[in-house]
């Protein structure tokens, strides 16, 4: 039987591509009784801008979300208050949830880095923080927990025939968009296929990287979108393709979602993060580093075979040992 068996947890995230429906229904297939609620309360793209830009400006707003939330869950009495990578929550927020969940146990998990979010100022709220970002956890002694894969991320088969050599699907955000063109003009050069799918969360956000990023001007609407795509396309099309493209933020070193999903594929990946090699699952052939600075295909990276890894190993990063560690069970 699960420890989380029979727990109540009050659990708020972003809205990211559904994963948090999935870590959701993967702590109910636990045996918990879980209460979602979107951490940002559904901004809309104007907000989202002000959430990053001018966090102050929703302050109110916010504050009255979270007073609301806890009178509709009072009787709810949570084991567990969980939040997912916060960026909207006040210190002034944490705080009434503290003193109304005053035998909860607070529970953070950050898949960015701090400096890249407002959480800054409320981690010292929490009983129990974690996070993707190694140095993040020498710095304020949170508990090192790289991210998951989940089950649609598990090979079902010995795939031997591929339509696309290389392939990117993410947001765009610092150099990505430029990364990315130049990568595609090295493909188009040496006659390597590609699929790209680059993704601005709302009209408003891709107008204003239109203006200011020259790239995405370039690339224009045939490989920029405003809305995700299906986390099962991007299984399929990730399948499908020989070796996963994975540019990190400039200012983060720990793995992307993408990279722990094309451990779960059993995928190549192509990828700008060093930090890669620190890995127990790091394999040369598999994870294949360049340097952002010098961008350059390695010759023969996508030719050789995909090395396999410890059973052992390879589990260990798949969603359901994910929460054991994030609850400690």
């Amino acid at each position: 039987m699960s420890s989380l068996e029979g727990k109540r947890i009050l659990f708020f995230a972003p809205k990211f591509f559904n994963y948090e429906v999935t870590i959701k229904e993967e702590m109910e297939r636990q045996g918990a009784i879980v209460h979602l609620y979107d951490e940002r309360n559904n901004p809309s793209s104007f907000e989202k801008l002000l959430i990053r830009k001018l966090p102050f400006v929703l302050k109110s707003r916010i504050f009255k979300y979270y007073k609301l939330v806890i009178e509709k869950e009072s009787s709810f009495s949570p084991d567990y208050v969980f939040f997912l990578s916060p960026e909207t929550a006040t210190k002034d927020c944490i705080e009434l949830m503290k003193q109304s969940f005053n035998t909860s146990v607070f529970v953070l998990y950050m898949y960015d880095s701090l400096q890249n979010k407002n959480a800054k100022h409320i981690y010292k709220y929490f009983d129990r923080c974690l996070s993707f970002d190694p140095n993040d956890c020498k710095k304020y002694g949170f508990i090192f927990r790289p991210l998951f894969y989940i089950k649609t991320f598990e090979p079902v088969s010995n795939k031997k025939d591929y339509k696309y050599d290389f392939c990117f699907i993410g947001t765009i955000h610092s150099d990505r968009a430029k990364i990315l063109y130049i990568l595609k003009e090295c493909f188009e050069t040496n006659g390597l296929s590609y699929f790209y799918y680059l993704y601005i969360p709302g009209k408003l956000m891709y107008c204003f990287r239109w203006i200011l990023n020259k790239y995405v001007r370039k690339f224009g609407s045939e490989y920029v979108h405003t809305k995700s795509i299906d986390k099962k396309k991007v299984s399929d099309i990730s399948g499908n393709s020989k070796c996963i493209i994975d540019i990190n933020h400039p200012k983060q070193v720990g793995l992307t979602m993408r990279t722990i999903e094309m451990l779960g594929l059993q995928q190549k990946i192509l990828t700008t993060n060093e930090n890669v090699k620190e890995y127990d699952f790091y394999r040369p052939e598999n994870q294949i580093v360049v340097s952002r600075s010098n961008i350059s295909i390695p010759t023969g990276c996508i030719s050789g075979k995909y090395e396999m890894i410890d059973e052992e190993i390879y589990k260990s990063y798949n969603l359901t040992s994910w929460i054991y560690k994030v609850f400690d069970l």
